[in-house]
């Protein structure tokens, strides 16, 4: 549900920057044709509000991007501190079996992150 929201709230800014910029076009060309100044500074205020929505729709299209590379951080962060507790111990010897199971748990961080950055930017989803 909140994937869907922040999805269409980017859409919504992304046609607005466009349709905002297409008026700025239309108030420029109109302004010339009817001798009228006050579309002039329509089109200045369309072509500053487009570029606000415009970087406004850039940041929401990248919050997803953050949260998958914060759960992998966090992730590796858990394996790291595993490991090093697990080194801390040296009265005990490290067996092939757990560093095996280290290295699984990090491969398993980077697929999931790596799936997770395919998905938001399958083309199918558009």
């Amino acid at each position: 549900r909140k994937r869907n929201y922040n999805r269409t709230m980017s859409l919504l800014f992304i046609c607005s920057a466009a349709v905002l910029s297409a008026l700025a076009t239309v108030a420029l060309g109109a302004a010339k044709m009817v001798n009228r100044p006050g579309l002039e500074v329509v089109a200045l205020v369309s072509t500053g509000l487009a570029t606000v929505i415009g970087g406004v729709a850039a940041v929401m299209s990248h919050r997803k991007l953050w949260h998958i590379n914060n759960v992998a951080l966090a992730a590796l962060s858990k394996l790291q501190w595993d490991i090093q507790f697990r080194i801390a111990n040296e009265k005990q010897t490290i067996y092939q079996a757990e560093i095996e199971d280290f290295y699984t748990r990090f491969i398993e961080v980077i697929e999931e992150a790596d799936k997770s950055w395919v998905a938001t930017y399958a083309i199918d989803k558009l």
